[in-house]
Parts: C-alpha cells; sequence; structure tokens
C-alpha cells in the first residue's frame, strides 16, 4: 500500500532552451519577436507564466524530434544545419530539404486558426523565408520553396479571414481549402512557391530593424537582464 503521495511539479522545466544560441549578435526569432511586439501581433508574456514556459518547452520538444527523425530517416535529403550566422544575425533553421531545395520549419500550436494569411502566422512566413535567404547564401543553395509544418493540438479550421482581418499573404489563393475541419491533434504541411525578390524583401526588413536604434536598446536591456524567453 502507498505511504505517501506528492504532486512533485506542475508544469515542465526550461529543459530545451532553442539549442545553443549566440549572444554576440542578435537570433533572427528576437528580432521577429520585436517587430510583433512593436506592431502589436500580441502582447509579451510574463517570465514566471509557467502556462506558457510549458506550451514552449512542448513546441520545441516536437521540433527536435521531428528535425532530427527526418535528417536520420533520410541523410540524403534532410539536413540540420544547427546555428548559422548571415550579415550579422544568428539563425537557426529547422530542416532544409536538400533533394528537393526547401526550407521547413516545425511549430506546435493550440490555436485553431489554419489559415495561412491570417496575422498570427507572419511571423512564421517570415522567420522561414529569412531562413531561406540565410541558407542559400551560407551554402550555395537556391530556394524557392518554404515549408511549414504546425501541429495543431486542438484541430484545426482553415476558414475565410473575417472582414477588417490583416491578410498577411494578399497575392495566395487558398479558397480551395476552406471548410478543413478536425476536431484531434492534426500535422498539417504547408509549402509555399516564393520568388528571390520576396526572400530578399523580408530578409531586409529584418536587417532594418536589427540596425535600428530601438531594437538595439531593447535587444541590449533583455540580455543585460537575462530575459529573452519569448518569442521562439
Amino acid at each position: 500500500m502507498p505511504t505517501s503521495f506528492t504532486l512533485t511539479n506542475t508544469h515542465i522545466p526550461n529543459l530545451l532552451p532553442p539549442h545553443s544560441r549566440s549572444h554576440d549578435i542578435p537570433h533572427l526569432s528576437e528580432i521577429i519577436h520585436y517587430l510583433c511586439l512593436e506592431n502589436g501581433h500580441y502582447a509579451l508574456q510574463s517570465d514566471d507564466d509557467t502556462t506558457h514556459l510549458t506550451r514552449m518547452q512542448l513546441g520545441l520538444t516536437l521540433e527536435y524530434a521531428l528535425m532530427q527523425r527526418y535528417a536520420l530517416d533520410a541523410p540524403n535529403r534532410f539536413m540540420t544545419t544547427g546555428e548559422i550566422r548571415c550579415e550579422g544575425i544568428a539563425l537557426t533553421p529547422d530542416l532544409v530539404d536538400i533533394l528537393y531545395p526547401s526550407i521547413i520549419d516545425i511549430k506546435l500550436t493550440w490555436s485553431r486558426n489554419g489559415n495561412p494569411k491570417s496575422l498570427r502566422w507572419w511571423k512564421w512566413w517570415t522567420q522561414v523565408l529569412c531562413y531561406a535567404y540565410a541558407v542559400s547564401r551560407v551554402f550555395g543553395m537556391t530556394i524557392r520553396t518554404v515549408e511549414i509544418w504546425v501541429c495543431f493540438v486542438n484541430g484545426v479550421t482553415v476558414a475565410e479571414l473575417k472582414p477588417g482581418e490583416v491578410d498577411s499573404l494578399p497575392d495566395l489563393d487558398i479558397s480551395q481549402h476552406y471548410g478543413l475541419t478536425t476536431n484531434y491533434p492534426t500535422l498539417l504541411q504547408y509549402q509555399m512557391g516564393v520568388s528571390g525578390e520576396e526572400i530578399r524583401g523580408r530578409w531586409e526588413l529584418i536587417q532594418v530593424t536589427s540596425r535600428s536604434a530601438g531594437f538595439l536598446k531593447w535587444w541590449g536591456e533583455r540580455h543585460v537582464k537575462g530575459e529573452l524567453k519569448n518569442g521562439n
């Protein structure tokens, strides 16, 4: 018979920080996080928000497991790069498809919003487009396809944007996918063909932001305080 019972923890500790990031130059995710805060895409999460920390750790765990499994299963097709540096910015792509040149980014979300044109997806597309630029420069590849693989924990709904909602990809027609809905954990793999101009344009936005006085002040203050825990 049990002699005692104790609840020892209520959340996942910070076991999987985003790889071994450099701290001497800005990381791409920090710059995107700053832009999203400045433009009101979302609010800053509290450092002691254990729900946010647990969700972030689960997302990183899924990301790490899938990227390692794909790279081990098909080493002649999928490559992991670890952290790379490009023009003064650090980046950590998830997977590079070297057989059918493409950049793959893996996400986990509790949101059911499966419309890739919605504003909440802007940071994901920006991230993967910048990966495409950096991988092209560092490894000499020509990337014209980017992919986002999203695990929707609560199921997914792909619906038309509401009137007045910001369309982050106005030239993309996804009407054929409207009506897709599930009520169980679902992994959707989104693939988008992109031009070199689109890739360079998104990278230039990140470059300009990384050199701005506002970002440098924000970045410096939080590194001093050790507070950069948001914005995977």
